[in-house]
């Protein structure tokens, strides 16, 4: 991973009530002495103004860069289950900043997690779950595959960039904490345009992927057609956005799909490194329906290749979608439609 700007923070720990670790605090009285480092390709500066910690920034280019505080512990750091970021980010058109920590052991070992995006230009809190899903970085040297929270000598936290342009980050507060994030309310993940989403079917089956509406929103429509007595699929699928997927239990589907019979539902998958998971089969329905699919009931498919010994899903690593259909048609000319209305995570 490339440092495009990081702060060294030399700073005492303070040690909160229920077990929390504050990191740094713009309230607090501590005195941070700071060393800014700049990599090629990105200017930084540093300020400082009421104890709020500034760096301005500009990115030359689109690919995704971190920009952050390294912090130095001056205790031993204990087991966390999530990292309360209170920053504001100023970007250009086109860039997005989600909230990042980097946990670096004294023998080599570097793990990582990024948050979901942020959301507003002023200040806000956003919680970072460690409880799951920290993941090793590439450049890590870690034999046991885990982080050893104890050996734990420097943590970066700050966020991830994409895109080119200018930009400010702020930070005034961050905080270990031993409260993991858990989710108030659904995620809506916006649907696919019709021309991202992959075509794959069997050579016999003919089928269709467009951008419709209905009741003034957009709704992914896809139709089929199974020549009878034989196997086919038709298996459309699409790339998922970068989002907290461990943090939730489950997708919800608002859809409406006839099935050509005897087929008895939909194939719903996700994809994640390899491995390939199918959720229980939702029905057909004339109506629009809304089913909850819940991250446990996926199953690895038996065609899936999943390096490792461990068949069940990683949530965290989740990257695609699959809403088609496969089996063997008799009846109803077989013929389908899918209708997709809305995707949503939910807690």
């Amino acid at each position: 991973m490339k440092m495009i700007v990081f702060l060294t923070i030399l700073l005492f720990v303070h040690v909160a009530a229920f077990g929390d670790v504050v990191l740094y605090d713009a309230a607090g009285r501590q005195d941070v002495p700071c060393e800014m480092a700049v990599t090629g390709g990105f200017d930084g500066k540093l300020a400082k103004k009421n104890g709020v910690l500034t760096i301005q920034f500009k990115k030359d280019g689109a690919e995704r860069r971190m920009v952050a505080l390294k912090m130095k512990p001056s205790k031993k750091l204990f087991e966390q289950k999530g990292l309360d970021i209170e920053a504001k980010v100023k970007l250009s058109d086109g860039q997005t900043a989600r909230p990042c920590v980097m946990f670096v052991e004294k023998n080599g070992g570097c793990w990582c997690r990024v948050g979901m995006p942020f959301t507003q230009d002023g200040f806000e809190k956003v919680r970072v779950n460690l409880a799951a899903s920290l993941r090793q970085a590439a450049f890590s040297h870690d034999e046991n595959g885990k982080i050893d929270w104890a050996d734990v000598v420097e943590v970066f936290v700050g966020a991830v960039i994409e895109g080119k342009g200018d930009g400010v980050l702020s930070i005034r507060r961050v905080v270990l904490t031993n409260e993991k994030f858990v989710p108030s309310k659904p995620l809506v993940i916006n649907l696919p345009m019709a021309k991202a989403v992959s075509r794959s079917a069997d050579p016999a089956a003919k089928y269709t992927i467009e951008d419709t509406e209905v009741d003034g929103e957009r709704v992914l429509k896809e139709t089929f057609k199974f020549p009878l007595g034989r196997h086919m699929y038709f298996t459309p699928s699409f790339r998922l956005p970068d989002l907290d997927y461990a943090s939730y239990s489950g997708l919800r589907l608002t859809y409406k799909a006839t099935i050509p019979q005897p087929i008895g539902g939909l194939l719903v998958t996700v994809s994640e490194g390899g491995g390939q998971f199918v959720a229980p089969s939702p029905k057909a329905t004339a109506e629009w329906l809304s089913v909850e699919l819940k991250f446990k009931d996926f199953k690895m498919a038996g065609w899936a290749k999943k390096k490792g010994e461990n068949p069940q899903l990683d949530v965290a690593g989740i990257t695609s979608m699959l809403i088609g259909c496969h089996g063997t048609a008799n009846g109803d000319n077989g013929e389908g439609e899918i209708w997709i209305r809305k995707i949503e995570l939910i807690p």
